[in-house]
């Protein structure tokens, strides 16, 4: 049955979309860029979607997340815009993952790549995680009032600051250049413990995307 007659999802790497796969063939990769998400989004709603979720991983700014855990987005904000999630989808997930937490979502696009800007986006803004993709699709969904949802799992925690290798961009495929990331190591070799932690929530931020997304199928 699933979350809608026919449901889009925009995400922002390729092994999100491997997930995203399980639960609709309409999926998007915009590679961590709003204008993308936008587009991604604007064509799916043209083409005949009926809704939109936004899926993936996301940073933790609430100081209580850690990696696994999942947000159920409420609302989407940016520096100048705040989108809100339709209910019904939102009440569809709140049923279907009982240990999710609901909240904020702050979605400006750009990485927060350090513990104090973190820290300093939760005390102004209150939203719990920050990701790339859902201010793009929430303002593509906007004009045409169709139904948006946001679901993330964590990876970073709002105490860790990000290092350099974190922060280079996707390819617009979705997937991590791997010669931009090697020579990211060669130039900031102190980065290898900050990364393999990286890595490691990564592995139980994706295993709990296979979950949620078995769960999700069911509903």
């Amino acid at each position: 049955m699933g979350l809608a007659d026919r449901l889009g999802v925009i995400c922002g790497m390729e092994v999100e979309a491997r997930y995203a796969r399980c639960l609709t063939s309409d999926v998007a990769c915009a590679a961590g860029q709003r204008r993308l998400a936008q587009h991604a989004a604007t064509q799916m709603l043209d083409e005949g979607v009926t809704a939109l979720l936004s899926f993936g991983v996301a940073g933790a700014l609430a100081p209580h997340l850690k990696p696994g855990d999942v947000v159920i987005g409420t609302k989407v904000l940016t520096y100048d815009a705040v989108w809100t999630a339709d209910s019904a989808l939102t009440a569809r997930l709140r049923a279907a993952l009982p240990q999710a937490y609901d909240g904020m979502i702050w979605s400006e696009g750009d990485i927060v790549p350090t513990a104090a800007l973190k820290a300093d986006l939760f005390e102004r803004s209150a939203c719990l995680a920050a990701d790339q993709e859902s201010a793009g699709m929430a303002q593509a969904a906007a004009p045409m009032a169709a139904p948006f949802a946001v679901l993330r799992v964590i990876v970073d925690t709002a105490q860790h600051s990000l290092p350099p290798a974190a922060l280079l961009p996707f390819g617009e495929n979705g997937r991590p250049r791997c010669l931009d990331i090697l020579g990211s190591l060669i130039q900031h070799p102190g980065q290898i413990h900050s990364l393999l932690k990286i890595a490691s929530s990564m592995g139980k931020a994706t295993h709990k995307m296979r979950n949620i997304s078995c769960i999700i199928n069911r509903i």
